[in-house]
């Protein structure tokens, strides 16, 4: 139980620095991050709400984070420029779930996530470059599953991905510190 708080709060620090978003492009209220004055941006697109949705994150709001990425999930059904990213809201949604401590969930976005890249990867026309994404989701799935105390596939996920991008960090790293707190 403590090396599952110990991941959870080491996850929670890695959420928090793989946020890239300036806080300079957003408002923050009570209720969450807004989009601030910015012509530019459609605020219901589903990139601006998975921006949103980092911030979030980023900011602790977790609950609200979660809800931008459902909603860019959505919105991404019906929109193919936005369709083709689909994996990479499912992937950051399933991140939000396991700092609330939904595993299960985060489990299930996470092999969504997987899914969804697989297929765009298996037609390049698309424009689809995967990648750091279907890498990420294979870091999702080992992190779900560590969290669930499936402590074999959590490792077998971390390996199965580093067999289709050798050399990944993020893989490396996670599987590093899986082997470590399993020990």
């Amino acid at each position: 139980a403590r090396g599952s708080l110990r991941f959870l709060s080491s996850f929670q620090s890695m959420a928090t620095k793989a946020v890239a978003l300036s806080s300079s492009e957003f408002s923050s209220t009570k209720d969450g991050p807004n989009e601030s004055n910015n012509d530019n941006t459609d605020a219901n697109d589903s990139d601006s709400l998975k921006e949103r949705g980092n911030l979030a994150v980023k900011l602790g709001q977790i609950e609200q984070g979660i809800a931008c990425y459902t909603q860019a999930i959505l919105n991404a059904e019906n929109n193919d420029s936005f369709k083709k990213h689909q994996h990479i809201y499912y992937s950051n949604r399933s991140a939000a779930y396991l700092l609330q401590g939904l595993s299960e969930k985060a489990l299930e976005d996470a092999i969504t996530c997987l899914e969804l890249s697989s297929r765009n990867n298996d037609n390049p026309s698309k424009g689809v470059v995967v990648g750091v994404g279907f890498a990420k989701g294979y870091s999702r799935k080992g992190a779900a599953l560590h969290a669930l105390d499936r402590l074999v596939e959590s490792v077998m996920a971390y390996e199965e991905g580093l067999l289709k991008y050798p050399g990944n960090k993020l893989l490396q790293s996670g599987l590093k510190r899986k082997r470590t707190v399993n020990v």
